[in-house]
């Protein structure tokens, strides 16, 4: 991604987390969730690594999600997501009613607010100039 942090960038993280929610529950019935439900208790190696590796993502993304945003800015990008999908709502470009629309409105709303969480440093700099002290690899801007 180099030097620069665009639209491009952030939406290449919407893309791996939307992935890894879409992974674990989604309305299709094609995800870990539903491959654990349909085998009940049979746990193979396979399951065990898919499991582990989905827990080790969201906690990489939850965690900096709560360490760059915090409870509050999740709260603020919570509430701009419902109230933008109510919006979408209203100008009927989506239903709500529709089970499957408001799960897959749902999962994208929280895929969308890891993926700002993981790329508010880069966000933020890009908007103020201001580089993260934890941030060195980042040169400040002139």
């Amino acid at each position: 991604m180099g030097e620069s942090f665009g639209f491009r960038a952030w939406f290449l993280r919407w893309l791996a987390a939307l992935f890894i929610v879409m992974s674990t529950y989604n309305p299709s019935g094609h995800s870990y969730y539903h491959w654990i439900a349909k085998s009940g208790l049979e746990f193979g190696s396979v399951k065990v690594m898919a499991g582990l590796s989905l827990l080790l993502l969201y906690i990489i993304y939850i965690r900096a999600t709560v360490r760059s945003i915090g409870a509050i800015g999740m709260g603020l990008i919570t509430s701009l997501l419902g109230a933008s999908a109510w919006f979408l709502s209203d100008v009927n470009l989506i239903d709500l009613e529709n089970y499957f629309t408001a799960q897959v409105v749902i999962l994208s709303m929280f895929a969308t607010l890891i993926s700002v969480g993981i790329s508010w440093s880069h966000l933020r700099n890009r908007l103020s100039g201001q580089v993260d002290s934890d941030d060195v690899t980042t040169p400040p801007p002139l």
